[in-house]
Formats: structure tokens, C-alpha cells, sequence
């Protein structure tokens, strides 16, 4: 095993393999929470879908086109269409936030993880004062906003759908539909692959 370990191309192969396995885990998460809050509102079932759902559009979208610039040199064309169906849905997604829900959604997600947001306040632990807070836009890149800004921002989020429960609310009713639709299509393209391989087993 030690000679494994030792050698990068069984280095490289395996995280190819293993990343592989860990998005597709991912998804399973995003398509049962997205079913399972579909059925019944549950506010810890909310939280992960937040954390899934941002990390997924975010650094799930990064590792897909990635990916795709890889696999088209192969003649795949399940795998191929496999990529480009998840980075058209996620396009899609990203669509229906405006740049302060996105941001919204992204605090949403830290505040999922961490007990306090010490990185979105003012006033830091130590008496300094904290003037900018990088963010994440829709395209994936990071850039500096005003603190005092982002805040009103939130602010305005908050208006418009009253709290926090408004905002998941309408977010969950808007893309339930894109995702179960995405379910639909990937286990299609999975099957229709299994199809094939099974008539070219016969010939």
C-alpha cells in the first residue's frame, strides 16, 4: 500500500475517483432534502438543505465545469451530458437570487455551520473595527463589500420576505421544482446509459 501512496498518478486517479464519489453523495443529499422539505417544513432539515444547496451551486458548479473541460476530450456522452444537465440546473438556480439573496444565502450557510458570525461584524472580539467582508458573488468569484452596506442589504432582504422563514419559503417553492426536475433527468441519462450498455453486452 506504501508504494500507492508514494506514487502521484495513484495519488491523482484516486482523488479523481473519490471526488467523484463525494459529489455524487452530495447530490443525494440536496435531492432527499429537497423532497423531504417538499413533504413537510423542518427547520434542522432547512439548515443542511442551505448548506447543501450553497455549496453545491457554488463549489459543486467550480468542480463541474472543471470536470467538463476534461471529459469532453472522451467519448462519454452520457457523462458529458451528465455535467452539462447539473451546470445548465444550477444555472438556473443561481438565476433567481438577486446579488443581496445570494449574499443572503451565503451568511445563511455560515450561520448553519458557526455558533457566532464574527466575520460579518463590525466590532470584532478584540475592539477593532472590521470596515469590509468577502463574499461570494453568483459567478464563484470573492470580493470585498462594505460591512456597513452588506448589512442594510440584509436588512432589505429581511423586508421583503418579512424573516427568515419567508425567505426559505419562497426559495424552497421556487426550486423544488428545478431540482426534482434535475433528479428526473440525471437517473434518465443514468439509465439510458445502462441501456446501451446492456443492448452492446448482447451484440
Amino acid at each position: 500500500m506504501k508504494k500507492y501512496i508514494n506514487d502521484p498518478m495513484w495519488q491523482i486517479k484516486s482523488k479523481i475517483v473519490i471526488q467523484q464519489q463525494q459529489f455524487e453523495m452530495w447530490l443525494k443529499k440536496l435531492f432527499y432534502l429537497n423532497d423531504a422539505l417538499h413533504k413537510e417544513y423542518d427547520l434542522f432539515y432547512q439548515e443542511l438543505f442551505i448548506v447543501i444547496l450553497f455549496q453545491t451551486i457554488t463549489e459543486g458548479y467550480s468542480y463541474l465545469v472543471n470536470n467538463l473541460n476534461t471529459i469532453s476530450k472522451t467519448k462519454n456522452k452520457y457523462w458529458i451530458d451528465w455535467h452539462k444537465r447539473l451546470i445548465a440546473s444550477i444555472g438556473e438556480i443561481k438565476s433567481k437570487f438577486s446579488s443581496n439573496e445570494f449574499a443572503y444565502l451565503e451568511y445563511r450557510r455560515h450561520n448553519a455551520c458557526h455558533i457566532f458570525q464574527n466575520g460579518y461584524e463590525i466590532i470584532q472580539d478584540n475592539g477593532t473595527i472590521k470596515k469590509e467582508r468577502r463574499i461570494t458573488d453568483k459567478s464563484g468569484s470573492k470580493y470585498s463589500k462594505d460591512l456597513q452596506e452588506l448589512e442594510l442589504d440584509f436588512f432589505k432582504v429581511l423586508d421583503k420576505y418579512s424573516n427568515d422563514k419567508g425567505y426559505d419559503d419562497h426559495f424552497r417553492s421556487l426550486l423544488y421544482p428545478i431540482i426534482n426536475q434535475l433528479y428526473s433527468d440525471l437517473q434518465k441519462i443514468h439509465n439510458d446509459e445502462l441501456n446501451e450498455i446492456r443492448k452492446n453486452g448482447r451484440n
